[in-house]
Parts: structure tokens; sequence; C-alpha cells
């Protein structure tokens, strides 16, 4: 059970120790508490108690009225009457044929969802397909009625709902969310999410309110949106991005501004997270051990006499679960962090390593290819791959007639710009008649005009596989006797000289300097680099270095003069000081943090017995910055 928590989020989310709940409490351990079977009552009380908190959460965040026909509202809200919504929808329907002459509707008239009878007026939401001239066009308005005056807040065109059929149809519309008093000033304002996505594809929202002149985004998510209804003495509305879930990051809509965290969205989140705690708690069979109980109390509110009554009978937390739930911290990355937040958090720790390992090896990043350097070579490039690209499939089963049909939509993945030589990384399609569409891919040097294929291979292919195996297509390059598999590189500038060092079908790794390739190494090895889009392209010169696995022996490699050259070893399991050379001694520290993370995600019980293997996961503890209450829980037998 616990596991299945940390894997909901919930056991990693609340962390262990103090909440905003209440302090940890602290129990003695009772010898005569050893399992859960030593108190057969303490689940069903705990069962009980979650029950009642559970009912008291949810009804302090009762759901939105979004009833048929109604925008959803915070705060009370009085509906137009039956007779003013009719005036209403005649008004709007006037309205929307006035503002768009020599149109009509495709169906009877507009579909609507009304808001409030505030002061202000009834903010409503509209939606309507029109047609004028052969064409249809589907439209969504968000407008404000008082009295005889109709104010667009919003308003979206794009493909008309009855003309929705396909899977890939681009669908564009958007919806109020909410209306809500968002400044403080007493009158509420539609928050609405404008919605982008092809046929059946996640959608992707821009959340806008009004502005002065026109709607003002205040942020954008891919997936679920929905609103918090947990009071709040602050003005604004608490957005979920991601749904209601303990997985979910929390912000702050207050105005025109962008979204922000805010104590409301903590409160929220706190929220959210303790619902899930007393649902999990019900549903589980047994009772949880001290440790969790504690934590899963705090963040329920329970009083602390209850809680102290309560975590005293539970058994104790033996070491094994006390590691899992330090290692499902240290992997807990969402903190109410979006997705993009979270990469843009990942991608900026990698660049900075990144940056010390290349600082390390005397390298700088190679550059991009420029947009001028890009009209100039890239169509030499193009070139080449139209007149030669056939001869390095040639053993393919299409025969003659891939050099019958020219290849299409050459795309640049990556460039690398030096004194003396350029490199591209290119993908294109290779039609072939009557057998499939192959994807190639190739690294290529220029100098001057000369292009020279470093890598190349076949990736991916459309059409029917029996006609197409992976036997009939090979990398091609220096010494390829290789798979079908992709090629990625990686670019530098060591010494005014420009490297890179391709992963090619094979799989080996391909050096090159200045254009010119310097030696290969057979053998599986991995690339490890992150998108940045600087210029439309994959930049992958975060640092220069490949790692491959053989056995138990990690290394790093780079492309020099003298070949595809080793950086860097590690061995694990081997004792021994850090080494001198600075570049290793940073590889080596991330490769002993991976070994002691893996150690610890697969600690047992049977391993805590073993007094040589309890040694190691206690050092393990120690170098990922364990706090010594747990280590010496662990280390105690």
């Amino acid at each position: 059970m616990r596991t299945a928590l940390i894997a909901m989020g919930v056991c990693a989310a609340c962390g262990r120790g103090a909440e905003p709940g209440g302090a940890p409490v602290a129990v003695e351990d009772d010898a005569g508490v050893s399992d859960a079977g030593a108190d057969p009552q303490l689940r069903g009380e705990v069962v009980a108690l979650a029950r009642a908190r559970l009912a008291a959460l949810t009804a302090e965040a009762p759901p939105l009225d979004d009833e048929d026909g109604a925008l959803p509202a915070l705060g009370p809200c009085t509906r137009p009457a039956p007779a003013a919504r009719a005036a209403l929808a005649t008004a709007i329907t006037r309205w929307a044929l006035r503002t768009h002459p020599g149109q009509r509707f495709v169906l009877d008239g507009p579909d609507l969802r009304v808001g409030c009878d505030d002061p202000g007026g009834v903010i409503v939401d509209v939606h309507a397909d029109l047609v004028g001239r052969g064409r249809r066009t589907g439209w969504w308005w968000t407008v404000r009625v008082r009295g005889a005056q109709i104010d667009t807040l919003a308003a979206t065109s794009g493909m008309a709902v009855e003309d929705y059929t396909d899977e890939y149809d681009l669908h564009t519309s958007h919806d109020t969310l909410v209306i809500a008093d968002l400044d403080g000033d007493g009158a509420r304002e539609p928050l609405i999410a404008r919605n982008v996505h092809e046929g059946n594809a996640r959608s992707s929202y821009t959340v806008l309110v009004p502005g002065k002149a026109g709607p003002v985004a205040v942020g954008t998510h891919d997936g679920a949106l929905a609103v918090a209804t947990l009071p709040s003495p602050e003005p604004g509305v608490v957005l979920a991005l991601g749904g209601l879930d303990v997985r979910a990051a929390f912000r702050c809509v207050t105005g025109p501004a962008p979204w922000a965290s805010c104590p409301a969205a903590e409160r929220v989140q706190r929220h959210v997270r303790a619902r899930a705690i007393a649902g999990a708690l019900i549903d589980r069979p047994d009772a949880p051990d001290r440790d969790e109980l504690d934590r899963d109390l705090a963040l329920l509110d329970v009083p602390t006499a209850t809680r102290a009554a309560l975590v005293a009978r539970a058994r104790p937390t033996t070491p094994r679960e006390a590691i899992e739930d330090f290692v499902a911290r240290r992997e807990d990355d969402r903190s109410g962090r979006t997705p993009a937040e979270q990469g843009a958090a990942a991608a900026a720790v990698a660049h900075k390593l990144g940056a010390a390992i290349s600082g390390a090896l005397g390298e700088v990043p190679c550059p991009a290819a420029m947009a001028g350097e890009r009209a100039i070579l890239v169509p030499t490039l193009a070139r080449w791959i139209a007149a030669h690209d056939h001869e390095h499939i040639a053993g393919h089963a299409c025969g003659g007639a891939c050099k019958a049909q020219a290849p299409v939509e050459l795309a640049i993945r990556a460039s690398c710009v030096g004194a003396v030589a350029s490199y591209w990384l290119a993908t294109w399609q290779r039609p072939v008649k009557g057998i499939a569409e192959l994807e190639r891919q190739g690294l290529f040097a220029m100098i001057g005009d000369r292009v020279t294929l470093i890598a190349g291979g076949t990736s991916a292919w459309d059409g029917p596989r029996d006609q197409t195996t992976a036997s009939d297509v090979s990398g091609e390059g220096p010494g390829a006797e290789g798979a079908v598999g992709a090629v990625d590189a990686k670019f530098a500038i060591a010494g005014g000289a420009v490297t890179a060092l391709a992963l090619a079908p094979g799989p080996r790794l391909i050096a090159a300097v200045d254009g010119v390739v310097t030696g290969d190494r057979a053998g599986a090895a991995e690339l490890g680099w992150v998108a940045r889009d600087a210029v439309g392209e994959l930049d992958m010169t975060d640092d220069s270095l490949a790692r491959t696995v053989e056995g138990a022996r990690v290394q790093f490699w780079r492309a020099t003069s003298a070949g595809v050259t080793a950086v860097a070893s590690f061995d694990e399991g081997a004792a021994g000081d850090p080494p001198t050379d600075p570049a290793a001694r940073i590889l080596d520290g991330l490769e002993r943090d991976r070994v002691a993370e893996e150690l610890l995600i697969g600690a047992t019980d049977a391993d805590l017995a073993d007094a040589g293997k309890r040694a190691a996961i206690v050092d393990a503890l120690r170098r990922l910055g364990a706090d010594a209450a747990l280590i010496d829980r662990v280390r105690t037998p």
C-alpha cells in the first residue's frame, strides 16, 4: 500500500514529519506493537476518522453549478428568470446576425450558457455556426449583456462544429471556465479558456481574462483544467493545471497579470492532498505504519492528542519503509509545478552541468547556423542528397524505384558552424513507389561546398512491413555494417577545431574533427541531451560526451583528433578517491549519485539484514543528503 500511495504522489507529495496541520508526534517504540495485527481495532478507528474528515473536506469545496445552459460561478448567483433568459436569447440572436451581415445560422440559432444576473450585466457564452457565400465558420463569443447593450469580451472563430469529421481536424474554440471576482472590485468577470487541438488530441489552452483593449492571456497549459472551489479570503480564482489531483499545479488568477503561485493556491493544493490521503486511508486494507500514520493524520488536521494516541498504537516504521519515503521525496519533482516548469527546471540543471563539464574539457558550445548560412548551405546539402542518397540504399528492396523518386521534406535537426567546417544533422523522406516511404537520417560535414556523409541510416518507414524489413537497410559511413537505426550527434569547439561525435546504426560512435572522420568505436552508447529550440533546431551541445556501459564499467567518450577518446571511467562497487581530472571528477560524482539512488530504490529487508549491504545503504543515504536521524535508524540493526 505504501508503494501505491507513493505512485499516486500522495506520500511523496506530503513528505515526512511536520505539515502545516501540526508538528510530528514523538512516540517511543512499543515492543508490544510489532505489526498491524497487534491492534485489530486501529484500522477501523482510522477509517472512521478518515471518512469523517473526507466528508468535511468535501463539504468545504462543493462542486460548481454547471447545469446545462449555466455558466459556473463562484459566490452567490441569481440566475435570470425564464422570461429574462428568453429575452437574452432573442437579443443575442439578432446581435449575431447584425454583426455578421449576409450570414445565417447553420442550425436554428446560437447555443447559450448564461451567467448571473449581476448589477454590471449578465455574462453569456455564445456559440453558433454561421454560413455565408458557401463557407461555414464556427464562432464562439463571451459577451456581457446590459439592457439593450451587448459588449464582446472575447471572440474566437474556427472550423464549424457541424464540419467536424476527422481526427485530424483542427478544432479552435473557447469556453468560460467560471465567472468570479478576479481583482476584488466586487464585479464578476469571466475566466476564459481558448482551446486549440487536433481531432481527439489533448487540448492546448490559453487562459484569458478581459482587458481594456481586449482579452489578455494569463497563462497556457496542455491538458485538463479545473477550477478550485475552496473558499478563500483573497479575490481571484485558483486553477488546477492538470485537474483537481495531487499531481496538479495550482495557480492564482487575480486579473490580467500572469497567473502565479499564492497562499490560496497552496491551501487548495493541501486540501486536494488531504482528500487524497483520506480516500487512501479508507481504501487500504491495513493500518499505516507509525511514521506514515503520523504524517497522514497531521495533513488531515487531526487534533494533536487524538493523533498521538493513534500513532502510539501503530506498528513501528521499518528502516526499509523509511528509506522508501526518503527516495520518494527525492524523486517527487512535481512540487506544484507544471510539466513545462518541470521541463524548464530540468533543462536548466542539464545546461548548468553541461557547461561545467565543457569548461573542464576546455570546450565551448558550437553555434548553430544562422539564417543567412542556412539559406546558402542547406540547398547545397539538398542537392547532394538528391544526387547521391540512392547510392546508400541501393541494396534496399525498392531497387531502381529509390533512384526514380526524389527525396522530399528535408529538415535540419541540428547544425554546427565552425571556422573550417560545418555539421548538419538532417532527416528526409524517400518515397518508394508501391512499397513504402523511408525516413532517412544523416550527419553531414561541409567544407566549402564539399559535402561528406559521416553517418546515415533509416530510422522508420510507412507501408507494408512484409515488403520492407530491417535487414533491407543498414547504416552508412566509415565501417558501416549496422542495422536500421537513428543517427544522433553532439558538437563542440575544442582548441579552435569543430568536433562531432555521432551515434550511428550498428551501433557505433564516430568521431570527426573539422569535417574529417578521425575514428570510430563499435558498441551501444548513449547520447544524453536536452532539446532547446533557439533557432528551430534541436540543440544537443550541453556537453560533447557519449556514455557506454559494459558490465559494471561505465565510460565517457569524446571526439578528438585521435578518434573516439575516453574521458573518464567508473567501476560500480569500486572504492577509491575521486579522480583528480576536473571533468572526470564531475562525471565520477554523477555516477556515484546514480549508483546510490539505485541502491536505495532496490533496498530490501534482506539487504538491511546483511551488515555489508546495510553499510553500503548507509553510505548511499549519507551521499544523497539524508538526515542524521534516518541514517542512525538504518545503521542500527
